[in-house]
């Protein structure tokens, strides 16, 4: 559980990161500030659903709200982690039940609190947003997401760890 915890907060801090080593406007590679990232998230995320000009305006402010609304609620929930790796590296990866305990009913809540930060605004969305651009929204963050944990990927399109040996990923 804590890995997953830590792996949820890593893709956190490292996707500005991610996005600063694509951006041809940032050839220095220096990390984008959180609002360059959010405006880029949003750019690709507008772009994927192929949004008109009036609707991508409706949407944008109500889609950087949640973003700002989930990076909060990370940085809360990413203190447990923290602690955890701390106290880890201070005693040789020796823990209390306690700290593994809180850490493990952080990461819980977190996830909890996530899963309703995104009904809420699925809720708000579908005011501005038809079914089928909804449908466009859920999918264009998985792609997002996708595109992000695939940077890891072999050059020849296999994943040493999601493809077993001649597998190939569907597209």
């Amino acid at each position: 559980m804590k890995t997953i915890l830590s792996f949820a907060l890593a893709l956190l801090m490292s996707s500005t990161l991610a996005i600063a080593q694509e951006d041809p406007q940032n050839p220095s590679g220096e990390r984008p500030s959180f609002e360059q990232f959010l405006r880029n998230k949003t750019d690709y995320i507008v772009n994927e659903m192929k949004l008109d000009e009036a609707t991508a305006q409706k949407f944008r402010p109500l889609y950087e709200e949640l973003q700002k609304a989930k990076g909060a609620l990370f940085e809360k929930y990413g203190q447990s982690s923290r602690e955890l790796h701390r106290e880890m590296k201070k005693n040789n990866g020796t823990v209390s039940d306690e700290l593994y305990l809180k850490a493990v009913m952080n990461d819980a809540q977190l996830n909890y609190e996530d899963a309703l930060l995104d009904r809420d605004y699925l809720n708000k969305f579908e005011m501005v947003l038809t079914p089928k651009q909804l449908y466009d929204y859920v999918k264009a963050e998985k792609r997002f997401k996708a595109q992000f944990w695939n940077k890891g990927k072999q050059p020849n399109g296999k994943d040493n760890q999601n493809v077993r040996k001649g597998e190939n990923r569907r597209k």
